[in-house]
């Protein structure tokens, strides 16, 4: 909030934030603001964020039905939302500071998984056979995880152009009512 206040700023995009310190900040400028990364209940706002059904299908395409997921504890309410549609309850991992994530592979070894994030999957690769994994990535082109790992690509790159795009048309004040609110980015391939 100090640094949209000390500029004058066209535009905000944010990265997975909460809702409650989106609509804390939403209320106070009247700039256009691209929520990236996440998900709230307002159609007044543009989203940008990944089609996570479609990647937790995939993976279940690829690997069987009975998978567990892990991700990073952060803000992002719509992954979890998402997860927890298409996960058991025990089969859904948040890895944080409090987590033990050695733990839960050990209980889940007899299970194939998808993991969110190269860095957690490098993580994880430790732990099991990476070939009963499967990685959603953000990066197209990446050599952090192993070679035979399955990987689902959901481009950061594509992700940030279709971020930028609505920014412009925002800005320029070209929104309309056939304009999407909700721009899903899709899978590329694995």
């Amino acid at each position: 909030i100090e640094v949209i206040s000390k500029r004058s700023l066209d535009g905000v995009f944010i990265i997975d934030m909460d809702s409650d310190s989106f609509k804390t900040l939403s209320k106070q400028y009247y700039v256009p603001i691209v929520l990236v990364d996440g998900y709230l209940e307002d159609e007044f706002f543009f989203k940008v964020f990944p089609d996570y059904k479609s990647a937790f299908i995939k993976a279940k395409e690829i690997l069987g039905e009975e998978l567990y997921i892990i991700f990073e504890d952060y803000a992002n309410a719509y992954l979890l939302e998402s997860a927890q549609k298409e996960f058991l309850p025990q089969n859904i991992f948040v890895n944080s500071h409090s987590s033990n994530l050695p733990e839960f592979l050990q209980k889940h070894q007899h299970q194939k998984g998808v993991v969110i994030g190269e860095i957690l999957g490098m993580q994880v690769e430790h732990y099991v056979d990476n070939r009963n994994l499967v990685v959603i990535s953000s990066f197209e082109n990446s050599y952090l995880l192993l070679p035979d790992t399955k990987r689902i690509v959901i481009s950061n790159r594509e992700k940030a152009n279709k971020a930028a795009k609505v920014m412009e048309m925002l800005i320029q004040l070209e929104d309309d009512e056939k304009t999407l609110k909700n721009i899903l980015i899709g899978l590329h391939g694995i």
